[in-house]
């Protein structure tokens, strides 16, 4: 059981999701910077839409990449359309770098929740299976795990059943509280 939850949280058990992101993300940012060197309009900001299109799938690293570009191409839009010096250049600019770092944000805690959540799935797999009786409490006594036969052996028909009993309930029938 503790293999096979391991293989369902494999973090990179993706990694065509991870390029395919940043694939996107990149195409996008370079489309719409030729879209905007071509065109009369004016619109580098929305390359900001890159880095948090691959921050949906791809890593933090690939994120950053992806928001370099972004911000490389708002420098090139400012130079191609003649406006280094005006403050609109500042402000579009700023819009980018604020949002190519907000998506590194977003992917690091993506990363970060998913390292976690397979943690917790491997925990929970490996403390399932001993024989010993298991429980997990927070600071206020609030039971956060418990296993089979800490339910066995506080007289409760499962691990379940022993979690969604109230805490109070469960310190007036035991000692073990």
């Amino acid at each position: 059981e503790l293999r096979a939850a391991a293989e369902r949280v494999r973090l990179d058990r993706e990694p065509g999701e991870r390029w395919g992101a940043t694939i996107a993300g990149l195409a996008l940012v370079v489309g719409l910077t030729l879209l905007d060197a071509l065109w009369d309009k004016h619109f580098p900001t929305v390359v900001v839409i890159g880095p948090f299109l691959t921050a949906l799938r791809g890593t933090e690293r690939q994120t950053a990449v992806v928001g370099l570009a972004a911000i490389a191409s708002v420098f090139l839009s400012a130079i191609w359309n003649d406006t280094v010096i005006g403050a609109d250049y500042f402000v579009r600019g700023g819009v980018v770098v604020a949002g190519a770092a907000l998506a590194v944000v977003a992917a690091h805690r993506r990363e970060r929740t998913a390292r976690a959540e397979a943690i917790s799935l491997q925990l929970s797999a490996a403390l399932s299976n001993l024989a010993e009786a298991v429980t997990v409490q927070d600071d206020t006594h609030r039971l956060l795990y418990a296993n089979d036969a800490a339910a066995e052996v506080l007289g409760y028909s499962s691990a379940e059943v022993l979690l969604r009993t109230p805490r109070e309930d469960l310190v007036s029938s035991s000692d073990y509280f």
